[in-house]
């Protein structure tokens, strides 16, 4: 009998032209632990690649009651929101460019022509300014006729020009916003009386 491999089997002489320490290092592998043929992975653990290995489902779609699948609810559409004083606003909150031209337009037409009744400051949401304008020009005529009526008309005389000479300083400054508010830019209008509230000129 020959000698024996360290597995205990009778060692086979290797061929002519081929060395047996490859074949010994097989061995020493196999009872390491390595792998067993050429090419293959050992897990570090000493596991199978085989069992090592990991399967992976794809979810299954989601179905109604009546078996079919579920489709995804269209986007809700973006309405556009109404900020101050009614203007028309984008999708980033921002007036529309049509919208602060139709004020712009609107405000100094209403400046010029009724700027005495401070009509333009209600229509930009200026109340005070409004008030102030509309309180001052009906009150200096009804001052001016109870007066009048006091004096049995003769403070008329008076009276009824510096009412008229009143009014006609708030037309003109009505005439004087309204001609500001048209010459103004878009973005100039938008950021004095629209966004910063301007009262006056």
């Amino acid at each position: 009998m020959g000698p024996l491999a360290p597995d205990g089997r009778s060692a086979r002489p290797a061929p002519a032209g081929r060395s047996a320490a490859p074949r010994a290092a097989l061995l020493r592998q196999r009872r390491l632990g390595g792998p067993r043929h050429r090419g293959e992975v050992r897990d570090p653990q000493g596991r199978d690649p085989q069992e090592s290995r990991t399967t992976v489902y794809s979810a299954a779609p989601q179905t109604d009651a009546w078996g079919d699948p579920v489709r995804p609810a269209p986007p809700a559409p973006v309405k556009p929101v109404r900020g101050q004083m009614g203007q028309s606003n984008g999708p980033a909150g921002l007036p529309v460019r049509e919208d602060i031209a139709q004020k712009k337009l609107i405000a100094g037409l209403l400046g010029i022509f009724l700027g005495s009744l401070g009509v333009h400051k209600f229509y930009l949401g200026q109340n005070g300014a409004g008030l102030l304008m509309l309180g001052v020009n009906i009150g200096v005529w009804v001052l001016a006729i109870v007066l009048s009526l006091l004096t049995l008309g003769l403070g008329a005389i008076i009276l009824f020009p510096l009412a008229g000479f009143v009014t006609s300083v708030l037309g003109v400054i009505g005439l004087i916003e309204g001609i500001l508010y048209l010459t103004k830019s878009d973005a100039d209008f938008q950021r004095d009386y629209l966004y910063g509230n301007k009262a006056w000129f």
